[in-house]
């Protein structure tokens, strides 16, 4: 049945009033969704980051497609050591096609950092295919420090498979029915053995305890805690298992940065000059190392030179 001119028309005009209506549901969103982004960075202005974490993932929820809200909630979530939302963030920026090359670099940081092997295993390949052919600042550290997280990656998942790989079956091999019925195995009887009496004496040398009553040798409470912190530190000199980690706030450090600190500590001694180009972490580094040092009581005073603008810090 063909239209006439007036149906077409209405059906024209209801079109336009659909669109109308979700223009405005849209513009109307995403003042909210700015509404809520200003809000957070008020907030963290303020001095309330947390607060500011939630305004800006009510942000992103309401427009999840705004790169400068996910960039925000990235910075925000990292500073927190949230870094399930600072993942959340890179990977829509990633999927957006919205981050840059270093922002890459961090997302594959980040996956070896939370065991995502395989998602970071894919991460790093193209980040290494893209930053070969470019001109990037630091590209032999970039480059470096990809191939150490694609070794690690390739090494981790070899175990999992290894881990659920599932035993093959044995073979089961045919025996002929006659032949079963001509072996005759004969029963061996198995005498138990009584078991065996180990006599155990013990001499105890009660002559230091009888001297240190009677000649009233007493010690000080200084004495005392000073006994207590060495052999506190005797029994936590081995630098296989860092201590500060369970400490640090607000910093999430990376494997490399552990290895590191674990390398300083073990083979220089804490004798070590940290050179590795800029963006790297060499200050957690260094503080990681002096925080382990004081938790340990090796440290208890600290000298920090730095230039005036990092006082602050």
């Amino acid at each position: 049945m063909t239209k006439t001119k007036a149906d077409r028309r209405r059906a024209q005009r209801k079109t336009k009033l659909k669109e109308r209506r979700q223009r405005i549901v849209r513009s109307s969103q995403i003042e909210k969704a700015e509404y809520f982004f200003w809000e957070a960075m008020e907030t963290e202005e303020q001095g309330n980051p947390e607060k500011a974490l939630q305004r800006l993932e009510k942000a992103v929820q309401i427009h999840p497609k705004n790169e400068e809200y996910l960039f925000e909630l990235g910075r925000v979530g990292h500073e927190l050591g949230r870094g399930d939302v600072e993942l959340k963030a890179l990977l829509r920026l990633h999927e957006m096609e919205a981050l840059d090359l270093e922002g890459t670099f961090s997302l594959c940081a980040l996956l070896t950092s939370m065991r995502r092997y395989g998602e970071a295993l894919d991460q790093i390949k193209e980040c290494l295919r893209v930053i070969i052919h470019r001109r990037v600042r630091n590209k032999k550290t970039m480059l470096k420090s990809l191939e150490h997280q694609r070794l690690y990656c390739e090494t981790m998942l070899g175990k999992e498979e290894v881990r659920t790989a599932k035993p093959l079956p044995a073979r089961e091999t045919s025996v002929p029915e006659k032949a079963r019925e001509k072996e005759v195995v004969p029963a061996t009887v198995v005498k138990k053995s009584p078991p065996l009496e180990i006599q155990v004496q013990m001499e105890v040398d009660t002559l230091p305890l009888e001297r240190a009553i009677t000649e009233e040798r007493l010690s000080s409470q200084e004495d005392y805690e000073l006994a207590l912190e060495a052999y506190r530190i005797r029994f936590s000199e081995s630098f296989e298992n860092l201590i500060c980690l369970s400490n640090l706030q607000g910093v999430r450090s990376f494997w490399y940065q552990e290895e590191t600190v674990k390398k300083v500590m073990k083979t220089f001694r804490g004798r070590a000059l940290l050179a590795d180009e800029v963006g790297l972490g060499k200050t957690i580094e260094a503080l990681m190392i002096l925080k382990e040092y004081m938790i340990r009581g090796l440290v208890k005073t600290a000298l920090i030179l730095v230039p005036s603008p990092l006082v602050t810090q």
